[in-house]
């Protein structure tokens, strides 16, 4: 097949981008594909060197995951890899999932949106508290508030980077991910950071240590695994998923309460990312991954 990849965007997620659209470009190389990797730099969609076959999508955050792509990917009719645009404009929001999960049942931290720096503070907030853009990923710009004097700093982080910010109970437990492919959940991965939280430091530069990635977990039994591939297929339906997505929880043991945190429509795509690692676990290597993704959107089409 002619392919194009798409990579980097206008997000602050460019450079994970372009390292994961690398990552699927080679692999689909590798498989026998005809490969045409492309650069976005802006909020425009270039012109494609090839006739593509299909588009792989490899945009991380603004522009790549919040549906402004793929409308412009559906309007040259071609089919492209991941979810569609309804989804993507509904997944990218945080608190919008978070409101559409609960509603069906599906337990989520409890949360506020602040849409301007003037709004006033809900009155029912308890600390300690996480704060972070609405509509961002990677982490960025996200602080774990232990105290009310700690708020301003962290307000004027998040909204440096968004226009909305979600303010979240933190709920203190093991955190792991569960990617799915066509709904269906791959094996779990826990997530165990050097320092208090899953930030950005945790998964890019690692200047507290590295990140354990344990896949299969090593805390959590195999009864609560089963029923996080439960959420996580249940939060899949829910939001209107395609070909892949990958859903992070807390799993407090205390009162065995699996909680959503988000979901990712379009998560890291290196052979090391986490939906890739899960998909190792499952028998599925990198480039039978890429390949069966690219393969599903063709026979889907439009």
């Amino acid at each position: 097949m002619n392919i194009v990849v798409l990579k980097g965007g206008p997000s602050t997620e460019r450079e994970i981008s372009l390292k994961s659209g690398a990552a699927v470009a080679e692999a689909l190389r590798q498989a026998g594909h005809q490969v045409a990797e492309m650069d976005c730099t802006s909020r425009e969609l270039p012109p494609f060197p090839v006739e593509a076959d299909v588009v792989f999508p490899v945009l991380h955050g603004e522009w790549g995951e919040d549906g402004e792509v793929q409308t412009l990917i559906e309007a040259r009719h071609l089919p492209y890899v991941g979810c569609g645009v309804e989804c993507s404009r509904l997944t990218i929001n945080k608190h919008a999932t978070c409101r559409q999960l609960s509603a069906k049942g599906i337990a989520t931290a409890r949360s506020w949106l602040l849409t301007s720096r003037q709004q006033p503070m809900p009155p029912d907030i308890t600390y300690p508290l996480i704060v972070k853009p609405n509509a961002q990923g990677s982490t960025v710009g996200l602080t774990l508030v232990k105290e009310a004097s700690q708020l301003t700093a962290a307000l004027d982080k998040a909204f440096a980077v968004d226009t909305a910010v979600m303010l979240e109970d933190f709920i203190k437990g093991t955190e792991v991910t569960v990617g799915l492919l066509n709904g269906s959940a791959l094996p779990v991965v826990e997530i165990i950071p050097p320092g208090e939280l899953f930030d950005f430091d945790a998964k890019y530069t690692y200047a507290q240590g590295q990140t354990q990635y344990n896949c299969p977990p090593t805390r959590v039994p195999a009864a609560v695994q089963a029923r996080m591939k439960e959420i996580a297929e249940q939060t899949y339906a829910v939001l209107g998923a395609r070909d892949l997505l990958r859903v992070d929880m807390i799993w407090r043991a205390e009162d065995d309460r699996i909680v959503v945190l988000e979901a990712n429509t379009l998560p890291g795509f290196t052979s090391s990312s986490l939906l890739p690692k899960a998909a190792k676990q499952a028998g599925i290597n990198f480039q039978q991954l890429c390949c069966s993704l690219v393969e599903a959107a063709r026979n889907r089409g439009l």
